[in-house]
């Protein structure tokens, strides 16, 4: 299944197009923000991050981000998705471990995502209700890599993006 992520669009949209989009801030919450993101009739809202620590032996990394995504248009909801900076190694392991549950990712090119829908329901109930994450991904070249990420504010600003696409979630009561 192709799963859309709005940061990774804007990375590669020209800013012509990008005009186009209309970003709503919904608001900082602890360690997150979220936004809504309309362009015509393709709405999405998500939930973002940046990790309180990196480690591992690397020289150049991009942007690394920890997001759930709500995509109207696709029905798909609580997309739970890593971005790691540098393209995954594809024959070794991606995991987050939220408090002490461990989840086993997926990977293509810079992305790290649940193999499907059920998991990224469980995962996002488990970084709404956990403390911290932790995500460990092998570069191309073999480098570990540790990001851990604070969930301290998840469940606000999950509440914003639910609200902002009107999403019906228990996990917001």
């Amino acid at each position: 299944m192709i799963r859309l992520c709005v940061a990774l669009l804007l990375l590669v949209t020209p800013l012509s197009l990008q005009a186009a989009r209309k970003f709503v801030d919904l608001g900082k919450f602890g360690d997150w923000f979220a936004t809504k993101v309309v362009d015509g009739n393709d709405v999405h809202c998500y939930m973002h991050t940046r990790p309180k620590s990196s480690k591992g032996d690397y020289t150049k990394r991009g942007e690394v981000a920890l997001l759930v995504t709500h995509n109207m248009k696709e029905k798909q909801y609580n997309i739970v998705e890593v971005q790691a900076g540098y393209p995954y190694h594809s024959k070794k392991p991606t995991t987050m471990s939220v408090d002490k549950e461990v989840y086993h990712l997926f990977t293509d090119n810079e992305g790290a995502w649940n193999s499907d829908p059920l998991s990224d329901k469980k995962m996002t109930k488990a970084l709404l209700k956990g403390s911290k994450a932790k995500v460990v991904g092998y570069s191309r070249r073999g480098t570990r890599t540790e990001d851990i990420f604070s969930l301290k504010g998840s469940l606000a600003a999950f509440k914003a993006i639910c609200k902002a696409c009107k999403v019906k979630s228990s996990y917001t009561s």
